[in-house]
């Protein structure tokens, strides 16, 4: 299934990549989520949540990047990857595992509202600082706009040329 919506978002990208790229509006909102992601990984990375979460994807006691996490991806946030340079993996790296987690955790840079928001209890408790709280909910924010003017460009394009219905998620 997953493979299908990585399709689904290439298309898209080869459709409408380069011209989304020069939307004056996409681009500001790409670039304030890429700073809420990137307010995000700093304040994971102080609270030492990035190194747990890797580790524990890799692990054997299971985690919150399983298997199937990857079938709650839509086209239009992995093409948002795709706009972000990011490429979207062509196969599972960790065997029952979800298939966009890596070795050093999560290869996508725009994720899933739950991929970003959720710590284990182990995690919840350790992190004391409401700066990771705050910066969760900043990229939130931030992806939920981009995500939702794409989606509004995608759907009047594809008004303008019914040819392109096909691609639209």
């Amino acid at each position: 299934m997953i493979t299908q919506e990585i399709n689904k978002a290439t298309a898209l990208y080869d459709a409408y990549g380069t011209i989304l790229r020069e939307d004056r509006t996409v681009q500001k909102l790409l670039e304030n989520y890429r700073k809420a992601i990137a307010a995000t990984y700093e304040a994971m990375r102080e609270e030492g949540v990035l190194n747990a979460c890797a580790q524990c994807a890799q692990g054997l006691s299971g985690s919150c990047c399983f298997e199937g996490v990857e079938d709650w991806y839509d086209p239009v946030l992995l093409l948002i990857n795709l706009l972000l340079d990011v490429p979207l993996p062509s196969g599972r790296e960790i065997p029952e595992a979800c298939f966009f987690v890596g070795r050093n955790g999560c290869k996508l840079r725009g994720r899933y509202a739950f991929c970003v928001n959720f710590l284990c209890p182990k995690l919840s408790e350790a992190t004391k600082s409401g700066k990771l709280r705050r910066s969760t909910g900043e990229e939130l924010l931030c992806g939920w706009e981009l995500e939702k003017e794409i989606r509004r460009w995608i759907e009047s394009c594809t008004r303008q040329a019914p040819s392109k219905q096909g691609i639209v998620p």
